[in-house]
């Protein structure tokens, strides 16, 4: 960020600082900014001029400084929520990039075509051997039935006849 401090360009930030404590140092009642608009040239004194405190300013900026140290706090545990989070983040990207990487050829989709056809190629080899379950149970059923239909009727000639 790039600003022009007292016809200087200076970068980074010494400036905020700069800025920062001319401002607190407005606040505080001793300069005055004297030039209201960008376009406008500084008057012969400069940007700041000083002037004499005024009645009550002491109170306004121990306000303002506590606001400014609870900011301070609440901008430095920002800052480490969002690293937290950016690590988190890149994280996440790195292992969806190597999840890729594990498809043949990049490919989610034919991954997922082939096991489906694995899945479907082994449901079709059992079904054969349910088929033949089925039928075996059937036709043991109505051997058991006839089979005690035979001994019934064994059993009730047996009886008749003797």
């Amino acid at each position: 960020m790039k600003m022009i401090f007292n016809g200087f360009v200076e970068r980074g930030v010494d400036v905020r600082r700069r800025v920062a404590r001319l401002h607190m140092e407005a606040a505080r009642g001793r300069l005055f900014y004297a030039c209201t608009k960008s376009y406008q040239q500084p008057p012969p004194s400069g940007f700041f001029t000083f002037r004499t405190p005024m009645e009550g300013q002491q109170e306004v900026v121990a306000a303002i400084l506590s606001l400014q140290a609870d900011l301070n706090q609440r901008h430095s545990e920002n800052v480490t929520r969002h690293d937290v989070t950016d690590k988190k983040v890149e994280e996440a990207i790195r292992r969806i990039d190597d999840l890729h990487k594990a498809f043949p050829g990049g490919d989610w989709d034919g991954h997922r075509r082939y096991h489906e056809a694995v899945i479907q190629k082994i449901a079709a080899r059992g079904r054969p051997y349910q088929d033949l379950q089925a039928e075996l149970a059937k036709k043991g059923l109505w051997a058991f039935i006839v089979g005690l239909a035979a001994a019934v009727w064994y059993y009730t000639k047996a009886k008749v006849i003797s």
